[in-house]
Protein backbone atom coordinates (compact mmCIF):
# COMPACT_ATOMS: atom_id res chain seq x y z
CA UNK A 1 0.00 0.00 0.00
CA UNK A 2 2.74 2.49 0.92
CA UNK A 3 4.54 1.80 -2.35
CA UNK A 4 1.55 3.12 -4.31
CA UNK A 5 2.25 6.63 -2.93
CA UNK A 6 5.70 6.94 -4.50
CA UNK A 7 4.78 7.95 -8.07
CA UNK A 8 4.83 11.79 -7.66
CA UNK A 9 6.79 14.23 -5.54
CA UNK A 10 3.84 15.00 -3.30
CA UNK A 11 3.02 11.31 -3.06
CA UNK A 12 6.65 10.53 -2.24
CA UNK A 13 6.44 13.03 0.61
CA UNK A 14 3.28 11.31 1.90
CA UNK A 15 5.03 7.95 1.55
CA UNK A 16 7.92 9.23 3.67
CA UNK A 17 5.57 10.52 6.36
CA UNK A 18 3.65 7.23 6.31
CA UNK A 19 6.86 5.26 6.77
CA UNK A 20 7.90 7.42 9.72
CA UNK A 21 4.41 7.12 11.22
CA UNK A 22 4.50 3.34 10.83
CA UNK A 23 7.89 3.22 12.55
CA UNK A 24 6.51 5.26 15.44
CA UNK A 25 3.59 2.85 15.74
CA UNK A 26 6.03 -0.07 15.89
CA UNK A 27 7.95 1.73 18.61
CA UNK A 28 4.75 2.35 20.57
CA UNK A 29 3.99 -1.37 20.34
CA UNK A 30 7.54 -2.07 21.58
CA UNK A 31 8.22 -3.87 18.29
CA UNK A 32 11.78 -2.58 18.23
CA UNK A 33 13.02 -4.94 15.51
CA UNK A 34 10.44 -3.79 12.96
CA UNK A 35 10.83 -0.15 13.99
CA UNK A 36 14.61 -0.30 13.63
CA UNK A 37 14.43 -2.07 10.27
CA UNK A 38 12.06 0.59 8.97
CA UNK A 39 14.14 3.47 10.38
CA UNK A 40 17.27 2.03 8.77
CA UNK A 41 15.46 1.61 5.44
CA UNK A 42 14.28 5.23 5.58
CA UNK A 43 17.79 6.44 6.43
CA UNK A 44 19.30 4.38 3.62
CA UNK A 45 16.97 6.23 1.21
CA UNK A 46 17.36 9.62 2.92
CA UNK A 47 20.25 9.94 5.42
CA UNK A 48 18.99 13.41 6.40
CA UNK A 49 15.52 12.28 7.48
CA UNK A 50 15.27 13.83 10.94
CA UNK A 51 12.12 11.93 12.06
CA UNK A 52 13.84 8.63 11.18
CA UNK A 53 16.95 9.64 13.12
CA UNK A 54 14.72 10.55 16.07
CA UNK A 55 12.92 7.21 15.77
CA UNK A 56 16.17 5.26 15.67
CA UNK A 57 17.50 7.22 18.65
CA UNK A 58 14.36 6.34 20.61
CA UNK A 59 14.82 2.67 19.78
CA UNK A 60 18.45 2.83 20.83
CA UNK A 61 17.52 4.51 24.12
CA UNK A 62 15.03 1.71 24.81
CA UNK A 63 17.83 -0.79 24.15
CA UNK A 64 20.29 1.15 26.36
CA UNK A 65 22.52 1.85 23.34
CA UNK A 66 23.12 5.36 24.57
CA UNK A 67 26.23 6.26 22.58
CA UNK A 68 24.50 5.31 19.33
CA UNK A 69 21.35 7.19 20.38
CA UNK A 70 23.37 10.32 21.12
CA UNK A 71 25.08 10.03 17.72
CA UNK A 72 21.68 9.89 15.98
CA UNK A 73 20.42 12.87 17.97
CA UNK A 74 23.53 14.91 17.19
CA UNK A 75 23.12 14.08 13.49
CA UNK A 76 19.48 15.16 13.64
CA UNK A 77 20.36 18.40 15.42
CA UNK A 78 23.09 19.16 12.91
CA UNK A 79 20.62 18.67 10.06
CA UNK A 80 17.81 20.56 11.70
CA UNK A 81 19.30 23.24 13.94
CA UNK A 82 16.55 25.75 13.27
CA UNK A 83 13.94 23.47 14.78
CA UNK A 84 15.83 22.56 17.96
CA UNK A 85 13.06 23.51 20.36
CA UNK A 86 10.34 21.53 18.62
CA UNK A 87 12.68 18.57 18.25
CA UNK A 88 13.54 18.42 21.95
CA UNK A 89 9.94 18.95 23.06
CA UNK A 90 8.54 16.50 20.47
CA UNK A 91 6.55 13.34 21.10
CA UNK A 92 9.32 10.99 22.19
CA UNK A 93 12.34 13.08 23.01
Amino acid sequence: MLESLVSTGKSAEKYGRARNHTGSKYLGQRNFGSAETLANDILRDDPHNVPALKLRASIRIERAQLDAAVADLLDALTINRDRLTSFVVGNRL
